[in-house]
């Protein structure tokens, strides 16, 4: 992410007296670090609308249900039981 990060130069790094980075894996510093702008590459809406209505048509819609259970039913008691649980009415 920074403008001087170069894999073609020694080091990777254009800085002539930056500290070399050995573990890339790891937290590091530089005093010469300067975020290149182009960085941060939002994503592509698109492609995800593409792929969640691929899923979607797959497995069916991935919104939850909104409906509320019936009281008599299994669902509806426990719903009940949360809410009370809850202070809800």
């Amino acid at each position: 992410m920074c403008v001087d990060y170069d894999t073609g130069v020694a080091k990777s790094c254009r800085e002539p007296i930056a500290e070399e980075v050995n573990d890339k894996e790891r937290a590091n510093f530089c005093d010469y670090f300067k975020p290149r702008p182009d960085a941060y590459r939002p994503p592509n809406v698109e492609e995800v609308a593409k792929a969640r209505a691929g899923l979607d048509a797959l497995f069916g819609s991935s919104k939850p249900a909104t409906t509320v259970s019936a009281p008599g039913t299994a669902s509806g008691q426990a719903r009940a039981e949360l809410d009370a649980l809850f202070k809800k009415t």
